[in-house]
């Protein structure tokens, strides 16, 4: 019989979706109780490529915090990246990566922007967001960037009115982070997810 806590990476892809879709289905529940229809709000046009955009920007800025980890401690970058990351997206397949991305850009992006940000406005969807990713003290800082992520986001969708392009830019941003935990993982010597 299987622990309560299954680590394998089949158990730790299962409890992302899980996480996920859990999300939705809370965002799907609100929005139907206070008629709040943020699926309406999600276009397919040429907007979703300046979410796009956004979501490698995002990327950069985290790469270049990364190089600069040295003078910046107090992000703990080292922390996050070989005992936090590499142990729960290190051992994801490639296909997991994909659905991870997609998941959470559009499930997280329903929630906090869909419903948080047309419910109580960009900063408090954004203090949330920024909450959520939290867990430990280690975390702080990088809970302060993803609450700024998650205020451009919120902007980004009060500004085109198109919840998919803040769906497009948190995927985006979550699979090219992915990646570059993979080319993390496999440098030799990087010291990277030891």
């Amino acid at each position: 019989m299987k622990g309560s806590s299954d680590s394998s990476p089949g158990g730790i892809f299962r409890t992302l979706c899980f996480v996920q879709l859990a999300l939705l289905a809370v965002a799907f529940a609100w929005g139907l109780i206070r008629g709040i229809r943020f699926w309406n709000f999600v276009r397919i046009d040429g907007s979703l490529l300046w979410g796009a955009a956004i979501g490698a920007a995002f990327v950069c800025l985290s790469v270049l915090f990364y190089a600069f980890r040295r003078w910046l401690p107090f992000l703990h970058y080292d922390w996050i990246v070989n005992e936090l990351y590499c142990p729960v997206f290190g051992r994801l397949s490639f296909r997991h990566f994909v659905v991870v991305s997609i998941l959470s850009g559009v499930c997280e992006e329903s929630f906090f922007r869909g419903i948080l940000c047309s419910e109580f406005g960009p900063v408090v969807s954004a203090v949330v967001f920024g909450l959520c990713h939290l867990g430990d003290a280690r975390l702080v800082a990088s809970g302060v960037w993803i609450g700024f992520v998650g205020f451009v986001l919120a902007r980004l969708f009060e500004t085109t009115g198109n919840l998919g392009d803040c769906m497009v830019a948190h995927c985006v941003n979550n699979f090219l982070s992915f990646l570059l935990l993979s080319l993390l993982m496999s440098k030799k010597g990087g010291g990277a997810c030891r």
